[in-house]
């Protein structure tokens, strides 16, 4: 079995692979081949895939945390700013990445609305838990293996001859500090 990433040569000996890319061989080797290799995508219709939904509700954390940290330290916002700020970004979203068009589709938007009442409840949760927590967010999509100068060298191991670098990013970092001591949180949305 060879494993191919459309920028690899398939005589190469490495492969350097995301772990979205990584689960995606292991569920469906042809799955992968036609998604990654060919470059195959599904028609876009005016309606949300699962992934779809997940790269939303990421987008809206990522932003959302990066906006509550002022100085090092989280600021939690009112339940009031916090609901604006949620609507705003994800309007931001639905401008950006979806398109003006879309507003047009009342089922499309009916979806989209409960979409943003579930990011706003789970940044109210995030809110809940750092009012509470001595942890802070310090880093935001830390790049492992994915640049010249990544934040953290690539995961490598050896799989049937060859070698396999396992390369993504980190959604957020928390850290908190005790008597010199530097303990680290690792969040995936």
């Amino acid at each position: 079995v060879v494993m191919a990433d459309s920028r690899i040569d398939y005589k190469e000996t490495s492969l350097h692979l995301s772990p979205s890319k990584f689960e995606t061989y292991a569920k469906c080797p042809f799955s992968f081949f036609g998604q990654y290799v060919l470059g195959l995508q599904r028609k876009k219709n005016n309606e949300f895939s699962m992934s779809e939904i997940g790269n939303f509700i990421h987008k809206i954390l990522d932003m959302f945390m990066r906006s509550c940290v002022v100085e090092g330290k989280f600021v939690t916002p009112t339940e009031e700013e916090r609901k604006l700020r949620v609507k705003s970004l994800s309007e931001q979203y639905l401008t950006s990445f979806i398109g003006e068009e879309a507003k047009q589709d009342k089922q499309f938007m009916h979806i989209f609305g409960n979409m943003v009442k579930t990011a706003d409840f789970v940044a109210s949760n995030l809110c809940d838990e750092f009012s509470t927590s001595k942890f802070v967010p310090t880093g935001f999509e830390f790049k492992i293996g994915l640049t010249d100068n990544p934040d953290i060298p690539a995961i490598q191991f050896d799989c049937e001859g060859k070698k396999v670098y396992l390369r993504g990013s980190i959604d957020r970092v928390d850290t908190y500090v005790k008597d010199g001591v530097t303990y680290v949180r690792i969040v995936d949305y």
